[in-house]
């Protein structure tokens, strides 16, 4: 959600305000969505699941590019995603901010 957030800022606000009663305004939107990302991951550990990549037991990040290049191996396009087309570089930086 971090890296994908600001290619649909509005959709992640209402997201944000539906799921976790946020009120916005033109001020704080960026505020409020990173606000409901974490309160999105403290959700998810009150029932003890883990957040990070770490977490899962997953002890460097030795193999992110080649696990990016796997995602996209079979696709033409050479990307993935619908929300927000992503390459492999992208798939990696999203391997990073979960680590």
């Amino acid at each position: 959600m971090q890296y994908v957030y600001k290619a649909n800022i509005n959709r992640f606000l209402q997201i944000a305000q539906q799921l976790f009663d946020f009120k916005a305004n033109s001020d704080n939107k960026e505020s409020i969505i990173l606000s409901a990302i974490e309160k999105y991951k403290q959700f998810l550990k009150t029932m003890s699941m883990p957040v990070t990549l770490r977490e899962l037991g997953i002890p460097d990040k030795q193999h992110f590019a080649v696990m990016a290049q796997h995602c996209v191996k079979h696709m033409n396009s050479g990307t993935i995603g619908n929300f927000m087309r992503l390459s492999p570089a992208d798939i990696t930086q999203i391997l990073d901010i979960a680590f």
